[in-house]
């Protein structure tokens, strides 16, 4: 596992890490949204992704699907203790070895009826 302090850090240019699988854990409030773009310079597959006590208010519906590291290996996903109100229908799409996922702690208010269907 790799725990990056900063988000700054993480979206590096130079990031390049000679590992084949990683679990990625970014906490403590770094982040506030998940955008399409912000896995697009790590090259390598990602089987758990923790992001857990962030203030993530927003996942956009296809930031799984744009990043083909996450669709045949992440199996962990934990947004426990955020601020997510809404998950669109596509948001979970094609995680096909998702086993584990974590919402605890969030002011759910909607979830799309068709969350993890692929």
């Amino acid at each position: 596992s790799i725990l990056f302090p900063s988000l700054e850090i993480f979206l590096g240019k130079d990031l390049s890490l000679e590992l084949r699988y990683l679990n990625l854990s970014i906490r403590n409030k770094v982040l506030n949204t998940i955008p399409n773009y912000l896995f697009r310079n790590l090259s390598l597959s990602i089987t758990s992704l923790q992001l857990v006590q962030n203030e993530i208010n927003l996942i956009e519906p296809d930031v799984f699907q744009a990043n083909q590291i996450f669709t045949n290996t992440l199996q962990i996903l934990d947004f426990s203790r955020n601020y997510l109100t809404k998950l669109h229908e596509n948001t979970f799409r094609n995680l096909r070895n998702l086993v584990e996922l974590n919402l605890r702690q969030n002011k759910l208010e909607f979830i799309g009826e068709k969350l993890l269907l692929d």
